[in-house]
């Protein structure tokens, strides 16, 4: 492992990883969880049919998104898909 820039250590030391999340399952909750939770605090409504679903309708136009994972796809008008980016950066997730 390489030491971490602005770290100051011999080479000849251990460095102990007291935390890692890569590649746990709690890894890709924990994304879902915090994403749903920005995505109600900018407005979106969860689909009654599919709970990867969610959407809102802006200003300018109906902006639908939809979660796999840790993925999303993002439909709607340009104005609106800048719209729910410019609300989500608000959130400190994007």
């Amino acid at each position: 492992m390489d030491i971490p820039p602005g770290m100051e250590a011999d080479k000849d030391k251990c460095l102990t990883l007291k935390k890692a999340t890569y590649g746990l399952v709690q890894t890709d909750r924990k994304v879902y969880v915090k994403l749903v939770e920005a995505l109600k605090s900018c407005g979106f409504k969860g689909s009654q049919v599919d709970p990867s679903l969610w959407i809102k309708n802006t200003s300018s136009g109906i902006a639908l998104i939809a979660i796999d994972v840790d993925d999303c796809l993002t439909i709607g008008t340009h104005e609106a898909i800048n719209e729910v980016i410019e609300s989500l950066k608000d959130t400190r997730l994007v």
